[in-house]
């Protein structure tokens, strides 16, 4: 090899640059296949409410993970938890925790959050959310006392 060369390789400014450039590439490697977790507030929404009156938090907090670039690219200001209203059964409904018993449904998971597959649904809080359901049929029922199907003939 030249001496020339060899000097060059061996100074002290091109081992600083290289070793910029390798730490560089290491940190973007890492932080683009790394999971990142976030968690935000967002409202609960239900759908197909014609025929039922919810009483429920307004908001639930949850834990999101995902790559980085994933999450940075989520809308939070459009994101909701959307629950089908004609699911969920008469009196005091608890959706349950996703660690809580397998046998138990869980009803809000990823679906609900329109998320897509790359990022999943950690935790939500309160664990335990509580919802009172009525069918409008049967509070109109309860405070006539006359059934519905009777009140449609009149």
């Amino acid at each position: 090899m030249h001496p020339a060369l060899v000097r060059t390789i061996n100074s002290t400014q091109t081992c600083r640059i290289g070793a910029v450039l390798v730490g560089t590439t290491f940190w973007v490697l890492v932080n683009t296949f790394h999971d990142a977790t976030i968690t935000v507030e967002v409202p609960i929404c239900f759908y197909n409410t014609d025929t039922t009156t919810i009483s429920a938090p307004e908001k639930v907090r949850i834990t999101l993970s995902g790559r980085r670039a994933d999450l940075k690219a989520l809308n939070f200001t459009q994101l909701a938890a959307h629950i089908d209203a004609s699911t969920l059964k008469k009196s005091n409904t608890s959706i349950p925790s996703i660690s809580s018993t397998p046998s138990i449904p869980t009803i809000l998971s990823e679906k609900h959050l329109l998320l897509p597959r790359s990022i999943k649904l950690v935790n939500y809080y309160p664990t335990n959310l509580i919802l009172s359901v009525q069918h409008k049929e049967l509070a109109r029922e309860e405070s006539t006392g006359v059934p519905t199907d009777k009140l449609s003939q009149k």
